[in-house]
Order: structure tokens, then sequence, then C-alpha cells
């Protein structure tokens, strides 16, 4: 199961871990190169976590080389950013209504992680999103590799059905994902992968679609944005398979 956390610890957290990190890029006697998959197939989730969601507070990826973070209110209640799910529904079409809007459009996982993925929420207030979605906190230095993406049932039916009050696309809409990396608070790269594009048809993402990112070197923590064109669309995406390098050396 994931191991959750007092989210007051996190900042002393990080701190050690930048403090390591530093100290791990001084040539030594030691090195150690590895890849982490953070798949979200968590052992007793489901049991738990009865309804099969958690965004009670950040969470650690299955590997245990990121956090995952959200944004919770006054109360404790959950604002924004990334929720732990296993709910499915794959229906797309005229007047379904999904049961959660943590529901990945699809029937399973990703690829090689067939139960849990993470649903990220971006709220429309920019000041209630999380600073820093997801941080590396292990000793060394940390590059991407890939990660699988996928639209939520409730957008996707939105996308292509509408309901009564947001209609479907329509010629010249889009909903597209951006990865930007960050290194001692300044960025490095980004990397965006389109969801939903009405382009002379309709293109969306209802099947896990592996993105690979090039030419990104090593990171600190990572944010998420989510962009498009039309403002009464409810701005969830699914990921999976979140894939790093880890090179430490002392």
């Amino acid at each position: 199961m994931t191991r959750y956390m007092n989210k007051n610890f996190l900042p002393l957290l990080l701190a050690l871990s930048l403090a390591a990190t530093a100290t791990s890029c001084i040539k030594g006697s030691y090195s150690e190169n590895y890849t982490t998959v953070d798949d979200f197939d968590y052992t007793n989730f489901a049991l738990d976590n009865p309804d099969s969601t958690y965004h009670a507070g950040y969470f650690y990826g299955t590997s245990g080389t990121n956090v995952f973070n959200i944004k919770a209110d006054e109360d404790k209640k959950y604002v924004a950013g990334f929720t732990i799910s296993m709910l499915c529904d794959s229906v797309v079409k005229p007047g379904h209504v999904t049961r959660s809007e943590y529901c990945v459009a699809n029937k399973a996982g990703a690829e090689h992680s067939p139960k849990g993925f993470a649903v990220y929420y971006q709220h429309p207030d920019p000041e209630q999103n999380v600073v820093n979605d997801i941080n590396f906190v292990k000793l060394g230095l940390c590059t991407p590799k890939y990660v699988y993406v996928c639209n939520t049932n409730l957008v996707a039916n939105l996308v292509k059905y509408g309901n009564d009050e947001i209609p479907p696309f329509v010629e010249g809409d889009y909903l597209d994902l951006t990865f930007k990396f960050y290194l001692d608070e300044q960025a490095t790269t980004t990397q965006t992968v389109n969801l939903a594009k009405y382009d002379g048809s309709l293109s969306l993402l209802t099947d896990w679609t592996k993105v690979e990112f090039k030419d990104t070197g090593a990171y600190g923590y990572v944010d998420l944005v989510l962009t498009s064109n039309r403002s009464d669309l409810p701005l969830y995406c699914c990921i999976d398979e979140y894939a790093v390098g880890v090179i430490y050396e002392r």
C-alpha cells in the first residue's frame, strides 16, 4: 500500500532530498544507474480504499522515487492535483453519464499496469492548483523516460457528445497536456501531447498512449498543465507507468 504522510513533513523531505542530490554529484567510488516505474498498482489498494480512489493527501509512487501532490482546502478537502484510481469506464456514447470523474476512458490501466493509475485534475482558478505536481525524492539525478496518458471517461464523452450544459467539440477545439520540467527552480524542457482535437475530424485519446520524453535533462520537479480553448471543459487526464532514470554517485 502507498505510504501516506502528514503534508507538513513534505518541505523537510524535499530539502533533505535536494541536499543529498547535491552531495551525490561529487564523483566518488560508488555509482548506480537504474530505472524506476510508478505504475500505481498498490498492494491491497482496493481493500484499503473501498471506493477505489485516494486523494486524502500527497502520495509516493509505487517505486518510491517520486511524490505526487495534491491541493487541499482549509477543511482538508481535495481541491486539485492527483488521485489514485482503479475506476474504469470505456463507454463513450450519447447520453452516457460516467459513475465517477476518476474513471479512465478504458477498460484497465496502461499496458503493464492493469489495475491502478493516477488521475490529474487542474482547477480553473490557477491559485487553487498544486505547486510542484511531481517531486523527485530519491538520491542522485533523475531524468524522465516515458509515461502513458489517456482521457477520463467524463472528458471523452463531453468532447465527443457534450451534455445539456457543455456542447461537444467543433472545428478548432483542442485539449493538450504539457509536462514542464524544472531543476533548481529553473525550467529545463517541456513536452506536449494532444488529448483531443477537432481538425477536420475528431481525434480523441481513449487508448493508453505512450509518450517518450526526448532531450529532457535532469529534473527536481514536474508541473502538468492542461490547456484548451474551451473554458467550459473540466480539465482532467490520466497517467500511468511514469518511468524515470536515476543516476547516483558517491
